[in-house]
Protein backbone atom coordinates (compact mmCIF):
# COMPACT_ATOMS: atom_id res chain seq x y z
CA UNK A 1 0.00 0.00 0.00
CA UNK A 2 2.90 2.05 0.77
CA UNK A 3 4.44 1.82 -2.32
CA UNK A 4 1.23 2.35 -4.44
CA UNK A 5 0.76 5.51 -2.48
CA UNK A 6 4.46 6.62 -3.43
CA UNK A 7 3.62 5.79 -6.91
CA UNK A 8 0.33 7.68 -7.32
CA UNK A 9 2.11 10.54 -6.03
CA UNK A 10 4.81 10.40 -8.08
CA UNK A 11 2.44 10.33 -11.16
CA UNK A 12 0.39 13.31 -9.95
CA UNK A 13 -2.43 11.35 -8.78
CA UNK A 14 -5.16 12.31 -6.44
CA UNK A 15 -5.28 9.38 -3.75
CA UNK A 16 -7.90 11.80 -1.29
CA UNK A 17 -10.80 10.22 -2.40
CA UNK A 18 -9.85 7.28 -2.83
CA UNK A 19 -8.80 7.25 1.14
CA UNK A 20 -11.83 8.61 2.28
CA UNK A 21 -14.30 5.81 0.75
CA UNK A 22 -11.82 3.46 2.34
CA UNK A 23 -12.42 5.11 5.89
CA UNK A 24 -16.23 5.38 5.18
CA UNK A 25 -15.95 1.12 3.94
CA UNK A 26 -14.19 0.43 6.84
CA UNK A 27 -17.16 2.34 9.04
CA UNK A 28 -19.90 0.64 7.87
CA UNK A 29 -17.63 -2.79 7.90
CA UNK A 30 -17.21 -1.79 11.75
CA UNK A 31 -21.01 -1.01 12.28
CA UNK A 32 -22.01 -4.28 10.58
CA UNK A 33 -19.60 -5.80 13.62
CA UNK A 34 -21.06 -4.13 15.99
CA UNK A 35 -24.64 -5.31 14.91
CA UNK A 36 -23.16 -8.82 14.74
CA UNK A 37 -21.96 -8.59 18.18
CA UNK A 38 -25.86 -7.66 19.29
CA UNK A 39 -27.41 -10.80 17.49
CA UNK A 40 -24.68 -13.44 18.57
CA UNK A 41 -24.04 -12.80 22.30
CA UNK A 42 -21.61 -12.08 24.83
CA UNK A 43 -19.00 -13.99 24.14
CA UNK A 44 -18.76 -12.96 20.53
CA UNK A 45 -18.59 -8.86 21.83
CA UNK A 46 -16.23 -9.84 24.02
CA UNK A 47 -13.69 -11.56 21.59
CA UNK A 48 -14.67 -8.77 18.96
CA UNK A 49 -13.88 -6.22 21.72
CA UNK A 50 -10.47 -7.63 22.77
CA UNK A 51 -9.77 -7.64 18.93
CA UNK A 52 -10.13 -4.39 18.48
CA UNK A 53 -7.89 -3.98 21.59
CA UNK A 54 -5.68 -5.18 20.46
CA UNK A 55 -5.51 -3.64 16.95
CA UNK A 56 -6.02 -0.23 18.68
CA UNK A 57 -2.55 -0.75 20.78
CA UNK A 58 -0.75 -1.87 17.19
CA UNK A 59 -1.77 1.36 15.60
CA UNK A 60 -1.26 3.36 18.78
CA UNK A 61 2.60 2.28 19.14
CA UNK A 62 3.35 1.98 15.39
CA UNK A 63 3.09 6.04 15.19
CA UNK A 64 6.45 6.09 17.22
CA UNK A 65 8.32 3.38 16.16
CA UNK A 66 11.34 4.36 13.98
CA UNK A 67 12.07 1.62 11.51
CA UNK A 68 16.09 3.04 10.63
CA UNK A 69 16.42 2.69 14.52
CA UNK A 70 14.50 -1.03 14.84
CA UNK A 71 16.94 -2.39 12.48
CA UNK A 72 20.31 -1.73 14.85
CA UNK A 73 18.62 -2.55 18.29
CA UNK A 74 18.91 -6.38 19.19
CA UNK A 75 15.62 -6.39 21.50
CA UNK A 76 13.17 -5.28 19.24
CA UNK A 77 10.71 -2.46 20.82
CA UNK A 78 7.85 -4.77 19.26
CA UNK A 79 8.67 -7.78 21.62
CA UNK A 80 8.61 -5.67 24.93
CA UNK A 81 5.17 -3.59 23.47
CA UNK A 82 3.33 -6.33 23.47
CA UNK A 83 4.77 -7.84 26.75
CA UNK A 84 3.60 -5.31 28.55
CA UNK A 85 0.18 -4.66 26.81
CA UNK A 86 -0.37 -8.76 28.03
CA UNK A 87 0.85 -7.72 31.27
CA UNK A 88 -2.32 -4.62 31.70
CA UNK A 89 -4.44 -7.19 30.04
CA UNK A 90 -3.57 -9.44 32.69
CA UNK A 91 -4.27 -6.57 35.33
CA UNK A 92 -7.50 -5.60 33.96
CA UNK A 93 -9.46 -8.82 33.14
CA UNK A 94 -9.29 -10.57 35.85
CA UNK A 95 -9.82 -7.68 38.17
CA UNK A 96 -12.86 -5.79 36.41
CA UNK A 97 -14.88 -7.99 33.94
CA UNK A 98 -14.27 -11.84 34.69
CA UNK A 99 -14.72 -11.45 38.26
CA UNK A 100 -14.78 -14.60 40.67
CA UNK A 101 -18.56 -13.34 41.14
CA UNK A 102 -19.33 -13.54 37.48
CA UNK A 103 -17.60 -17.08 37.17
CA UNK A 104 -19.41 -18.53 39.97
CA UNK A 105 -22.77 -16.63 38.37
CA UNK A 106 -22.15 -18.74 35.11
CA UNK A 107 -21.00 -22.47 36.89
CA UNK A 108 -17.16 -22.35 35.90
CA UNK A 109 -15.85 -20.98 38.63
CA UNK A 110 -12.31 -22.35 39.24
CA UNK A 111 -11.44 -24.42 42.60
CA UNK A 112 -10.33 -22.19 45.56
CA UNK A 113 -6.97 -23.30 46.04
CA UNK A 114 -6.47 -24.24 42.42
CA UNK A 115 -3.27 -22.94 40.30
CA UNK A 116 -5.82 -21.05 38.08
CA UNK A 117 -7.67 -19.60 40.89
CA UNK A 118 -4.05 -18.80 42.68
CA UNK A 119 -2.77 -17.06 39.36
CA UNK A 120 -5.80 -15.17 38.63
CA UNK A 121 -7.45 -14.51 41.32
CA UNK A 122 -5.64 -15.00 45.12
CA UNK A 123 -1.99 -13.92 44.11
CA UNK A 124 -2.91 -11.99 41.46
CA UNK A 125 -1.63 -8.84 42.27
CA UNK A 126 1.62 -10.06 43.49
CA UNK A 127 2.00 -12.17 39.86
CA UNK A 128 1.22 -8.56 38.18
CA UNK A 129 3.74 -7.45 40.05
CA UNK A 130 6.58 -9.54 39.14
CA UNK A 131 5.19 -9.76 35.59
CA UNK A 132 5.82 -5.70 35.65
CA UNK A 133 9.56 -6.01 37.59
CA UNK A 134 10.21 -9.05 34.78
CA UNK A 135 9.53 -6.56 31.71
CA UNK A 136 11.51 -3.81 33.57
CA UNK A 137 14.46 -6.00 33.98
CA UNK A 138 14.07 -7.55 30.20
CA UNK A 139 14.26 -3.25 29.53
CA UNK A 140 17.21 -2.64 31.36
CA UNK A 141 19.07 -5.74 29.43
CA UNK A 142 18.20 -4.83 26.58
CA UNK A 143 19.44 -0.76 26.47
CA UNK A 144 21.59 -0.64 23.93
CA UNK A 145 24.36 2.46 23.53
CA UNK A 146 23.18 4.98 21.07
CA UNK A 147 19.76 4.12 21.50
CA UNK A 148 19.11 4.96 25.09
CA UNK A 149 16.68 8.08 23.95
CA UNK A 150 14.93 6.30 21.57
CA UNK A 151 14.01 2.89 23.90
CA UNK A 152 13.18 5.42 27.06
CA UNK A 153 10.50 7.17 24.40
CA UNK A 154 9.29 4.07 22.63
CA UNK A 155 8.62 2.46 26.87
CA UNK A 156 7.20 6.08 28.13
CA UNK A 157 4.93 5.84 24.87
CA UNK A 158 4.24 1.77 24.88
CA UNK A 159 2.81 2.25 28.51
CA UNK A 160 0.92 4.99 28.26
CA UNK A 161 -0.71 3.61 25.18
CA UNK A 162 -1.04 -0.03 26.96
CA UNK A 163 -2.65 1.90 29.87
CA UNK A 164 -4.89 4.51 28.01
CA UNK A 165 -6.21 1.47 25.82
CA UNK A 166 -6.75 -0.75 28.56
CA UNK A 167 -8.52 1.64 30.80
CA UNK A 168 -10.77 2.85 28.31
CA UNK A 169 -11.38 -0.94 26.80
CA UNK A 170 -12.61 -2.41 30.51
CA UNK A 171 -14.67 0.17 30.81
CA UNK A 172 -16.06 -0.66 27.13
CA UNK A 173 -16.55 -3.99 28.43
CA UNK A 174 -18.22 -3.05 31.82
CA UNK A 175 -20.90 -1.58 29.87
CA UNK A 176 -21.21 -4.13 27.57
CA UNK A 177 -21.86 -6.98 30.37
CA UNK A 178 -24.35 -4.59 31.77
CA UNK A 179 -26.06 -3.05 28.41
CA UNK A 180 -24.76 -3.63 25.11
CA UNK A 181 -26.67 -0.37 24.03
CA UNK A 182 -23.83 1.55 25.06
CA UNK A 183 -21.60 -0.50 22.88
CA UNK A 184 -23.53 -0.32 20.26
CA UNK A 185 -24.01 3.45 20.87
CA UNK A 186 -20.35 4.15 20.16
CA UNK A 187 -20.11 2.67 17.21
CA UNK A 188 -22.60 4.32 15.50
CA UNK A 189 -21.80 7.39 16.36
CA UNK A 190 -18.07 6.54 15.28
CA UNK A 191 -19.94 5.68 11.88
CA UNK A 192 -22.42 8.76 11.61
CA UNK A 193 -18.80 10.92 12.14
CA UNK A 194 -17.51 9.36 9.20
CA UNK A 195 -20.14 9.74 7.15
CA UNK A 196 -20.24 13.50 8.16
CA UNK A 197 -16.46 13.65 7.42
CA UNK A 198 -16.80 11.30 4.00
CA UNK A 199 -19.57 14.15 2.66
CA UNK A 200 -17.95 17.53 3.78
CA UNK A 201 -14.84 15.92 2.38
CA UNK A 202 -15.96 14.99 -0.81
CA UNK A 203 -18.68 17.45 -1.54
CA UNK A 204 -17.69 20.54 0.35
CA UNK A 205 -15.10 23.08 -1.89
CA UNK A 206 -12.86 24.28 0.74
CA UNK A 207 -10.61 21.90 2.28
CA UNK A 208 -8.19 22.89 5.15
CA UNK A 209 -5.99 20.10 5.94
CA UNK A 210 -5.28 19.38 9.63
CA UNK A 211 -3.18 16.11 10.25
CA UNK A 212 0.08 14.77 8.64
CA UNK A 213 -1.08 11.24 10.06
CA UNK A 214 -4.04 11.49 7.49
CA UNK A 215 -3.60 13.76 4.87
CA UNK A 216 -7.39 13.55 4.02
CA UNK A 217 -8.72 14.52 6.97
CA UNK A 218 -9.69 18.09 6.63
CA UNK A 219 -11.23 21.08 9.19
CA UNK A 220 -14.53 21.20 8.08
CA UNK A 221 -15.12 17.19 8.02
CA UNK A 222 -14.17 17.04 11.90
CA UNK A 223 -16.63 19.72 12.20
CA UNK A 224 -18.98 18.54 10.57
CA UNK A 225 -18.76 15.23 12.04
CA UNK A 226 -18.43 16.88 15.27
CA UNK A 227 -22.44 18.34 14.68
CA UNK A 228 -23.29 15.15 13.38
CA UNK A 229 -22.44 12.89 16.53
CA UNK A 230 -24.36 15.40 18.54
CA UNK A 231 -27.37 15.57 16.36
CA UNK A 232 -27.43 12.07 16.77
CA UNK A 233 -26.58 11.65 20.67
CA UNK A 234 -29.45 14.12 20.67
CA UNK A 235 -31.71 12.17 18.59
CA UNK A 236 -30.75 8.75 20.76
CA UNK A 237 -31.31 10.68 24.00
CA UNK A 238 -34.88 11.79 23.39
CA UNK A 239 -35.72 8.76 21.62
CA UNK A 240 -34.82 6.27 24.70
CA UNK A 241 -35.18 8.59 27.71
CA UNK A 242 -38.33 7.52 29.94
CA UNK A 243 -41.36 9.59 29.24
Amino acid sequence: MASFNRYAEASGVDLTHVEVDVGIFESYTLLLAALGALEFGFTYTTIFVQILIAVGFAELVKLQRQKDKEEKIVVKSKILEWYFFFCFQFLFVPNYWLTPALLRSSGIAPEVGSLISLVFFEYHTLVVFSLFMFGMIMFVISLQEGFYSYQFKMLGWTLLSAMLIGTGSTGLLLSLWRCRMWFFYAIVCITVHNAFDFIMCRYFPIKTHMLMLKPEATLEGFAAGVVGCFIFFTIVSVTFSPR
